[in-house]
């Protein structure tokens, strides 16, 4: 999953972030202090994909050690399961983890996988894989989604 779009999208954030008048932004002295210290290290960040098994952790990082962004998600022949996406609140509102998550259904389309289950349990994480086009499916909370791909 080299040169991924979420890849593109999280150093394209981050040198908007670093571009941007702090003035314009209204963030706090503390705010800036973290977020000039994760900007040094983001754009070094590097995509990590493990393999254990059938599970599969995707995670950018910051040059020390910092997560920026991750999915974990697994493999069971024709079926998929996207368990976890998270991404940095300081890099949010780009696009960031609607990429993740069609990165990964492009790569489990491309390992044979028909149909993608995801646990989705915050609004904002229902609001993206609906717009992708998933479904809800079982769990009477309303967290699981599915998708055919």
């Amino acid at each position: 999953m080299a040169n991924t779009t979420a890849h593109h999208l999280i150093i394209q954030a981050v040198e908007d972030i670093d571009s941007v008048d702090s003035t314009e932004r209204h963030v706090t002295a503390e705010e800036k202090k973290v977020t000039a210290g994760v900007i040094n290290d983001l754009i070094n960040a590097e995509k990590i994909p493990t393999q254990h098994g059938t599970n599969f952790d995707l995670t950018y990082r910051t040059a020390n050690g910092d997560r920026l962004a991750n999915a974990l998600y697994s493999i069971f022949g024709s079926v998929g399961y996207i368990r976890w996406i998270y991404v940095h609140e300081i890099i949010r509102e780009n696009g960031i983890g609607t990429a993740l998550i069609t990165d990964i259904l492009s790569e489990m389309r491309s390992q044979g996988v028909e149909v993608v289950y995801a646990h989705f349990d915050m609004n904002e994480s229902k609001r993206i894989g609906e717009q992708i086009g998933f479904t809800p499916d079982f769990d009477l909370n309303g967290r699981w989604y599915h998708i055919t791909i």
